[in-house]
């Protein structure tokens, strides 16, 4: 295989555009693309900050040699929201490598998991739809989401199934319910709170930290 040929595999596995590769090496689109092509190659300090972009060591992206794959790496999913349904719909994307998966970030393994205390395994991307927790998340934001902590003891802010589709909420125990319940709420205040019974609510995951994509 060339390099032009295995960079534009390293590429498409990631979903990224010849654009999103360029801007994220210092690249103009149609460099990209003559990359591609085989027309011209990047030097080596170029295929550095590539092979860091799309997870594959520099070694094997020039010459093809050695192992493909970085270690202590691991991809983390964007599950697209709409195209999941049905309470176990977070959790159905979660299992299957389908449409439902919009992307894949990478990110070190170790650092992660000390980073936000979580499985990175167990962990996945979201985008913030609607303006029900605005002032804390706003739409266009991409929050992580452990799929391994459902139980919102401590409280916090969860993925909900809301009858409709998958919604951020503030979810919390009501004190002494029996049989539990959670209060569901919204940072918005144009949103009012409700209750529901804990096996009723269909929480999908806890939301441990978010950015900004500029």
């Amino acid at each position: 295989m060339t390099f032009h040929a295995r960079l534009s595999e390293a590429r498409s596995a990631l979903n990224l555009s010849q654009t999103e590769l360029g801007e994220a090496v210092g690249a103009a689109q149609s460099t990209v693309a003559t990359w591609e092509r085989g027309k011209n190659e990047p030097d080596l300090a170029t295929i550095r900050r590539i092979a860091k972009v799309v997870n594959k060591t520099p070694e094997w992206l020039a010459f093809a040699v050695g192992g493909d794959t970085p270690t202590d790496m691991v991809a983390i999913s964007e599950i697209d929201v709409r195209a999941t349904s049905g309470p176990g719909g977070l959790q159905e994307a979660l299992e299957t490598d389908s449409a439902a998966v919009r992307h894949r970030y990478m990110f070190p393994r170790s650092e992660f998991r000390a980073a936000f205390g979580a499985d990175p395994d167990r962990v996945r991307v979201l985008e913030v739809i609607g303006d029900s927790m605005l002032g804390t998340l706003g739409p266009g934001e991409k929050v992580f989401v452990n799929v391994a902590d459902i139980v919102p003891s401590p409280p916090g802010i969860f993925v909900v199934w809301d009858g409709l589709g998958l919604v951020l909420k503030r979810v919390e125990f009501v004190a002494h319910s029996d049989p539990a319940r959670v209060m569901i709420s919204s940072d918005n205040p144009r949103y009012k709170a409700y209750e529901r019974l804990l096996g009723e609510a269909y929480i999908q995951g806890r939301v441990i930290g978010s950015w900004q994509r500029r």
